[in-house]
């Protein structure tokens, strides 16, 4: 049996970063920092959830990191 293995583009994994870092833009002032981070958490959770298949663990760790 083989597994597939998939792998984050790197055109859909920049947008992700650039989406995560305007939305965190738009948002840092208007909202208190407990609200931020709950967001910030609930968009990693989705991300690892959507990408995180087999041998996709280096683009997952990335993302966080």
């Amino acid at each position: 049996m083989q597994i597939p293995k998939v792998k984050t583009s790197v055109k859909k994994f920049r947008a992700k970063l650039k989406n995560v870092d305007a939305g965190s833009g738009a948002i840092r002032n208007r909202i208190k920092l407990a609200e931020v981070w709950e967001l910030f958490q609930a968009k990693i959770r989705g991300h690892i959830q959507y990408y995180g298949v087999s041998y996709n663990m280096d683009k997952i760790n990335e993302f966080i990191d």
